[in-house]
């Protein structure tokens, strides 16, 4: 499972407009993302975060045509549509998306609604330590307030991630009581000698999607 990635660093301070010294800092400081949900035009650069979000938690190169379907799935059917799967948020700075999540719902029986968990945490790495992860995350929250969601915002770290940890812990959040499991099934269906069942094509997957 990808696991989401926040690593800090400074970004380097840069002269606007022919400033420099203590004005041009002021202005680079005053700054602020532009918040949003991703659109189709985003495609590119959710992919790219989600191919270094890969290599950096799992050392994993991903196959881009899946990732590119795995996206494209998403943008297809934004937030409030009845096939909805999830949705990205993504802070625009510098005339480019500079960070993103995903955030993908879990139906809770108790308390019939979702779960939102946000997933495939990415900000560049030269505006890292601005605060664009704070802004997306308040995004969120604002979201899961307004669509009812169960009060519990939910995400998954990698255990020794500790900068991670210590962003999230920044931003309210705390460790869960649940431990995670899982299994990975190629290994029971090799040592069965069953061929693992090969990923659907995304147009079979996606209704909607062009023939």
């Amino acid at each position: 499972a990808r696991g989401p990635t926040q690593v800090a660093g400074r970004r380097p301070r840069q002269r606007q407009g022919g400033r420099s010294g203590r004005a041009g800092d002021a202005m680079a400081q005053a700054a602020a993302p532009v918040v949003r949900d991703a659109q189709a035009a985003d495609l590119t650069s959710l992919m790219a975060f989600n191919m270094q979000i890969a290599w950096a938690t799992e050392s994993r190169r991903l196959d881009p045509d899946r990732v590119r379907a795995g996206v494209d799935r998403i943008l297809r059917h934004p937030r409030g549509t009845p096939a909805c799967k999830g949705f990205y948020v993504v802070a625009e700075l510098d005339g480019g998306v500079r960070g993103s999540c995903l955030v993908t719902f879990e139906w809770s029986d108790w308390q019939a609604r979702d779960y939102w968990w946000i997933q495939s945490v990415f900000v560049e790495k030269a505006y890292r330590g601005q605060g664009i992860f704070r802004r997306i995350y308040e995004r969120v929250v604002e979201l899961a307030g307004e669509a009812g969601a169960a009060p519990e915002l939910r995400l998954y770290v990698e255990y020794d991630n500790e900068v991670a940890k210590s962003t999230y812990s920044k931003l309210g959040m705390s460790q869960s009581h649940y431990l995670m499991f899982e299994e990975d099934m190629t290994k029971r269906w090799s040592k069965a000698g069953v061929a693992p069942p090969a990923a659907a094509p995304a147009a079979a997957q996606d209704p909607s999607a062009e023939a």
